[in-house]
């Protein structure tokens, strides 16, 4: 057997790596090339499902339409009205999948104004049916416009889908043919590396025989790294004394953390006592407070003898304060409640934009009294979410309440819906002064009152927001918030869809 210096051996390893290297990067092309014929494949059947989706969708715009027309039902113009709202978007979509081939922008350049004239058609019949009588209106539709406008958008579009469909069988041929070519060069790439691996492994017989001369004199080094032992075992019986006295130490800060849990059970104890006292007072307050309410409402009946403007005028902030100093009792009846591991759920399935409309009807008198712009992005009914609907009206109302409070005349208040990783979520966005950044742990902590705007002082004890989030992370979700000084902030429910369902139908906020 010949033999290799130690320089022809290292320049055939090297040759071997960049053999197999250049395989690599060819099979890797061309495993490139197939997946881009696969992805322009997707791409196609993308283009047909939204060609198809766009005909389907004037189509439904229509069918409502003559529904309505005919049977002067308003629950035909539902599917009027969403199919309208869905072509541009369809129609911009497939402009955007389009965007590669000329000839198809230039039959949307065709069909778009068709669309837009087909949809100004409809409703121009639906606005003379509702002014003039369903008679005018059906004789419009039989004029035959619409029908040779409709035949004109089924043209466009089977040729749109005739072209796509040429398109996919040449891109079924590529896909094909890039297949072949990486089989060809996995089956070439395998033989050269067995090649190669020939190769290198006599090469590296020869390094074993020396590497066994390097064994020898490793064992002599073996003898002198026994007698180093011997010293290291010396060093080890001082570790060991070393041990024992952690091992004191280590005692030592177990009797610390006795008395630390010791301790932390006292201040446990002191808060159930705590909140047994919040409890018991607040249920005591609202007796007299009960009584005050009907007795000032026997005197606003006039029960009493009739009473004088100003005697109404009084009598109007005494049943004002009372109903705010109630509701300062509640919320400490509440917190009270979690705080001792009371408060049950009712959990069952609910719709986030009947949650969303219900708070919006709550709050719109604040929202008219102080001008401000109120959006709700919760359209979609098919955000479903377990949970406690009381739970979460009350949530909702709270945070909404809340952005209401401190947002200037004139601002925004927007709420978005949503569904993520297994989670609905609510969004309560405002465009108030914001929450300092050192602030923002602190409002989730009960009796914590954050002023972010110095010139509106406000009510309440603090517990609002402590008991939501209490609340939503009872029913398996959070209550989360970002916010920016002089821009404003978001308050963000989530909570577990219908695919996360708890097994009981019941649960039980546990102490804090």
């Amino acid at each position: 057997m010949p033999t290799f210096s130690l320089r022809q051996r290292i320049a055939a390893a090297f040759g071997a790596a960049a053999a197999i290297l250049l395989v690599g990067i060819a099979a890797l092309m061309s495993t490139r090339d197939e997946l881009g014929a696969r992805q322009w494949i997707g791409h196609t059947h993308s283009v047909l499902e939204a060609t198809s989706a766009l005909l389907a969708r004037v189509t439904d715009a229509e069918t409502g339409q003559r529904g309505y027309l005919l049977t002067g039902d308003a629950r035909y113009l539902e599917p009027y009205h969403n199919a309208t709202q869905d072509v541009q978007h369809t129609l911009g979509e497939l402009r955007q999948l389009t965007a590669d081939n000329p000839t198809q922008q230039r039959r949307i350049d065709v069909l778009a104004p068709l669309i837009r004239a087909k949809l100004t058609e409809l409703d121009s019949a639906i606005s003379l049916h509702d002014r003039v009588g369903p008679a005018a209106a059906l004789a419009m539709t039989r004029t035959g416009l619409g029908r040779q406008s409709m035949d004109e958008i089924r043209a466009l579009t089977g040729a749109m889908d005739a072209e796509e469909r040429r398109l996919l069988d040449t891109r079924r041929a590529t896909l094909r043919s890039e297949e072949q070519r990486t089989g060809f060069v996995l089956i070439v790439g395998t033989i050269v590396a067995c090649l190669l691996s020939v190769a290198t492994v006599s090469a590296l017989s020869a390094t074993a025989r020396e590497q066994e001369e390097l064994n020898t004199q490793l064992q002599e080094q073996a003898t002198t790294l026994e007698e180093q032992a011997a010293e290291l075992e010396a060093t080890n019986e001082e570790l060991q004394a070393a041990t024992e006295d952690l091992a004191v130490r280590t005692e030592e800060a177990e009797r610390g953390t006795l008395l630390e849990h010791q301790a932390r059970a006292e201040a446990e104890e002191a808060n159930r006592a705590k909140s047994e006292f919040l409890a018991t007072m607040s249920h005591e307050l609202r007796t007299p407070l009960n009584a005050i309410a009907g007795y000032a409402e026997l005197l606003a009946l006039g029960l009493r003898g009739p009473l004088t403007e100003a005697q109404t005028a009084d009598l109007g902030r005494i049943q004002r304060s009372q109903r705010h100093l109630l509701g300062l009792i509640n919320s400490v009846l509440g917190y009270a409640r979690l705080e001792a591991g009371q408060e049950q759920f009712a959990l069952t399935d609910v719709s986030l934009a009947d949650a969303v409309a219900g708070v919006e009807g709550l709050v719109y008198p604040q929202l008219q009294a102080k001008a401000l712009t109120y959006e709700s992005q919760c359209m979609d009914p098919k955000v479903v979410v377990r949970a406690d609907p009381t739970k979460v009206t009350q949530i909702l109302l709270n945070v909404v309440s809340n952005a209401v409070k401190f947002t200037d005349e004139g601002g925004r208040v927007t709420v978005t819906c949503g569904r993520r990783d297994g989670m609905g979520s609510v969004s309560v966005r405002d465009t108030g002064r914001g929450i300092a950044p050192e602030k923002l742990a602190s409002i989730f902590e009960p009796f914590v009152q954050v002023d972010r705007q110095l010139s509106h002082p406000t009510d309440g004890v603090g517990l609002g927001l402590s008991i939501s989030r209490t609340l939503a992370r009872g029913m398996g979700g959070d209550l989360t918030v970002e916010s920016t000084v002089g821009v404003g902030s978001t308050f963000t429910l989530k909570l577990p869809t219908m695919d996360r369902r708890t097994p009981a139908a019941l649960a039980v906020v546990p102490p804090r």
